[in-house]
């Protein structure tokens, strides 16, 4: 089992580290055009919280959307070794600890996750929400004491 967690992190690390790139070469201009008015908001955050934009990013749930955190710190010229070390934190916190749930609780956690689709996902959607608001307050705050 942990070889499969140790695999799925190196193969998400490489995938998203091969993103940053392309997004090094013209991913501003991409991301600016996506993000609208919020993309020099969204870069201020990039910029002065590259370590925990990329470690929380990569810990939200799906359907959360990763890919434009890693679009961003690309395009906005982040630390390769500091997204490199957040997102191997984070996949490693992910993937071991999802491995670790199945093995613990297998088929009976399945089941449950069936039994109960509308509550999971209003907690997921909850979850996600909550992270958005949290995201929203911590720019909004940020945007005040500059």
């Amino acid at each position: 089992m942990p070889y499969y967690a140790l695999m799925s992190v190196v193969g998400s690390v490489l995938g998203c580290v091969a993103l940053f790139f392309v997004a090094k070469k013209g991913g501003e201009a991409y991301f600016r055009k996506y993000a609208g008015p919020r993309s020099d908001k969204i870069r201020k955050w990039v910029q002065g919280n590259e370590f925990l934009t990329v470690l929380v990013g990569a810990l939200m749930p799906p359907p959360t959307p990763f890919k434009l955190v890693v679009l961003g710190s690309g395009a906005f010229n982040m630390s390769l070794r500091n997204f490199v070390i957040a997102l191997t934190l984070a996949r490693v916190i992910r993937y071991f600890g999802l491995g670790f749930l199945a093995v613990r609780y297998g088929d009976p956690a399945t089941q449950f996750v069936l039994q109960h689709k509308l509550m999971m996902s209003l907690t997921t959607l909850g979850a996600v929400l909550f992270s958005y608001l949290v995201v929203r307050f911590a720019l909004r705050a940020r945007d005040s004491a500059v």
